[in-house]
């Protein structure tokens, strides 16, 4: 910058913050559902997710989204982070996954207004029915890749 010139400062921006869960079972399948009547991807998979509320922290957010959308409990200490994947989206989003390391309860459908259905499924195998930000964040815990970006 030359002496006497003021730049001005970049707008930065205000990321909205969501959270994912990844539950497996012991045949190594994901936890997903099948989003219905939501107007975003309906017809594709998700994992358990939503966002993080006003003065709300980011492992209450997910504990509380599992339990709202699965009817499983999970305590904030038995989740592990398993990526973070910045989203290029309108408005920019960070989406925090985690993996469920225990959990109490069978998963079952709680939005059935939101959600088709709840299926165990192998991630590769259903890789074209599911949310494409979402296979990434999976397929970037199952690779040990901690940060990713989408669009």
């Amino acid at each position: 910058m030359m002496a006497g010139t003021v730049s001005t400062p970049k707008q930065r921006p205000t990321f909205l913050l969501e959270v994912c869960l990844i539950l497996t079972n012991d045949r190594d399948e994901v936890l997903l559902l099948k989003r219905a009547k939501t107007g975003y991807m309906d017809g594709y998979f998700h994992v358990p997710a939503g966002h993080v509320e006003e003065g709300e922290s980011i492992l209450a957010a997910a504990s509380r989204e599992l339990l709202e959308e699965t009817g499983v409990g999970c305590l904030a200490e038995e989740l592990k982070l398993a990526g973070v994947l910045q989203r290029d989206t309108d408005p920019p989003r960070l989406a925090f996954f985690f993996v469920a390391e225990r959990w109490r309860g069978e998963p079952y459908n709680r939005e059935p207004d939101k959600c088709a259905a709840l299926v165990w499924a192998n991630v590769e195998a259903m890789r074209g029915e599911i949310v494409e930000y979402v296979y990434q964040g999976i397929a970037g815990w199952q690779s040990g890749r901690l940060l990713a970006c989408s669009k």
